[in-house]
């Protein structure tokens, strides 16, 4: 008997979906966990397999010509070129790799794999479910096996607690959609209201203020879509309560485990408030000086290279100010550069090293990697979401998926958009997620437009 393969492949495709989808769907929830890189890149490369096996036997279900689709292929293709025209390719080229390329598979996957919300659903409680057991994990490494302390100002990024403010800021804004997609159901909504605060608690604790700003103003935002004014009031009041505990309360409970017991208790309190009265504004300062740096000294290296940047990735940041010559002209003393007037600058990029100096604002990070063409282009795809979601919004069939991207899709990108004034969360976990959360609106946008063509067909008939 002679084996037939290609009737064997010819019926690949058919159940193939399923395991693309259950890859996928593992790759998606162990993204916000470290530590479990191995795991990550299988389940990724294992549907990045399936994927083209299976395009290539049914080919491609993605309208090419559609303005969103040409948007992100122009962002790709400005990244592509940056990264021809660095001087620091190699680097630049394993940046798009782990970054960039995951990015372009997790758009394409969702738009050619899923054609409605119904079966995003899966997807979006994985998402969400990734973070609550992230917070679970969390309490158990810090509360039970103590191995930091929940209120320290240092997160060491090698415990699961570190970086989980700015996770946050997309989980916690995406999380909240899925209230809105099963307030029928009291029993799953209580459970999720229940790990929602578990979230905002565990942001509170955090102790980063920008991170609990940008969620409180997506809530406010969320809110207001809902119409739900007197909330919106009550949540005022309540984020003045969470961001002054946030800023306040790490720092007492610092504050009292240096505590010299043999003083009396009166001399021990006056001084500890002004010894972290004291503290407080030196790490403020620094904080502000330091960001001052960042954004001047990046601003320098952008001038030199304005078109393309210096190739796709951030982290060679330290390597450019070293070897172009930018500390030598920061520690200069002429016409154009002011010694005094660039000594954070110098100071700052001097002590830092590849991987450790970061530009600290979206659009700065995105004209040093891929200059003016990369942000144009960059500003050109969000664009064209953010229209998208809007008409959803203002014009959409009231669906699951309508609600989920009133509610939860403009929600995370407000939220988006104040965290990367201090941040520039384009690539790794946040960049992904943004990619999913592009594609997820698309496949309602295009669900809405088959909702339309529909209902004037009949009314037509």
């Amino acid at each position: 008997m002679v084996f037939d393969f290609k009737k064997v492949f010819n019926t690949i495709p058919d159940k193939i979906s399923y395991f693309i989808r259950a890859f996928f769907y593992i790759y998606i929830f162990s993204l916000p966990f470290k530590h479990v890189t191995s795991v990550r890149e299988t389940s990724f490369y294992l549907m990045f397999l399936l994927f083209l096996i299976k395009v290539g036997k049914n080919g491609i279900k993605i309208r090419l010509n559609d303005l969103s689709i040409i948007a992100f292929f122009s962002l790709v293709g400005v990244a592509i070129l940056s990264i021809l025209f660095s001087p620091y390719s190699i680097d630049s080229l394993d940046a798009f790799r782990k970054n960039m390329f995951m990015q372009i598979m997790v758009f394409f996957v969702i738009l050619n794999d899923f054609d409605s919300f119904e079966k995003l659903k899966p997807l979006v409680f994985t998402i969400a479910g990734s973070f609550v057991m992230l917070s679970i994990v969390v309490l158990i490494e810090g509360g039970i096996l103590g191995r930091f302390n929940f209120v320290s100002s240092v997160h060491d990024p090698q415990t699961f607690w570190g970086g989980y403010a700015l996770l946050a800021t997309f989980y916690i804004p995406f999380t909240v959609g899925c209230l809105f997609i099963n307030k029928d159901n009291r029993y799953v909504t209580g459970i999720i209201l229940i790990f929602l605060l578990l979230e905002v608690f565990l942001l509170t604790l955090y102790g980063k203020r920008t991170p609990l700003i940008a969620v409180i103003f997506s809530l406010v935002v969320v809110l207001l879509l809902s119409r739900k004014y007197r909330q919106v009031w009550i949540l005022f009041f309540l984020a003045l309560t969470i961001v002054g505990s946030a800023y306040y309360i790490p720092r007492i409970v610092k504050l009292e485990f240096s505590q010299n017991v043999k003083q009396n208790e009166k001399t021990v309190q006056t001084e500890s408030h002004v010894k972290s009265e004291v503290i407080m504004s030196f790490n403020d300062l620094t904080s502000m000086n330091e960001r001052y740096a960042m954004w001047r000294g990046t601003l320098d290296m952008i001038k030199e290279h304005p078109v393309f940047g210096y190739g796709y990735g951030w982290k060679k940041l330290s390597w450019v100010a070293k070897e172009h010559g930018f500390l030598d002209k920061w520690a200069a003393d002429d016409e154009h550069f002011s010694r005094t007037q660039y000594d954070s600058v110098y100071n700052y990029f001097k002590r830092t090293n590849y991987g450790s100096a970061n530009p600290h604002n979206l659009a700065l990070q995105i004209l040093f990697e891929v200059g003016i063409i990369g942000l144009i282009a960059f500003i050109f795809f969000w664009s064209a979401i953010y229209v998208r979601a809007i008409k959803i919004f203002l014009w959409g069939k009231s669906t699951d998926g309508k609600l989920f991207v009133t509610y939860g899709v403009l929600g995370v990108l407000m939220s988006y958009i104040i965290i990367n004034i201090t941040n520039g969360l384009w690539e790794e976990t946040t960049g992904i997620l943004m990619t999913v959360l592009a594609a997820l609106t698309l496949v309602v946008f295009k669900e809405q437009k088959y909702f339309s063509t529909v209902q004037s067909i009949s009314k037509f008939c």
